[in-house]
């Protein structure tokens, strides 16, 4: 009876891995030579079948390549911003995500935000973890 268990689970999770074979994502950065306009690179990831990308920041001239291309985006917010929205209330989030990121692309395409890339808590911007 195990190996039956095993086996349907296997079976599963291989069903799975296929269905979702399309589904790549890359990570779409700024820092570098040579790089190809927003809008080259939106429609390079589009034509090869990319459909999520993460972009580093909401940059307000990468965005709008990537508006109504149907690719899912998942979208950092800047380590500056961090300690702003947390302590903030829910209605100044909503409004920095209507003028950062909902300006330019459709809440539609948006899968996720992304924190604390790379946060230094030795720099004085930051508050310092507290233990209790």
């Amino acid at each position: 009876m195990s190996n039956v268990l095993i086996l349907l689970f296997l079976a599963a999770l291989v069903f799975q891995a296929s269905s979702d074979s399309n589904k790549i994502g890359i990570c779409h950065g700024r820092v570098g030579n040579n790089l190809p306009s927003p809008n080259a690179a939106s429609l390079l990831l589009k034509s090869n079948g990319i459909s999520k990308v993460r972009l580093f920041l909401p940059d307000p001239t990468v965005l709008p390549a990537f508006n109504s291309t149907g690719i899912e985006l998942m979208i950092g917010v800047p380590n500056e911003n961090l300690t702003y929205l947390a302590s903030s209330d829910a209605n100044l989030a909503v409004n920095w995500l209507r003028s950062n990121i909902f300006t330019f692309v459709s809440p539609d395409q948006i899968r996720y935000l992304v924190v604390g890339n790379e946060v230094l808590y030795e720099d004085p911007f930051y508050s310092r973890y507290k233990e209790y």
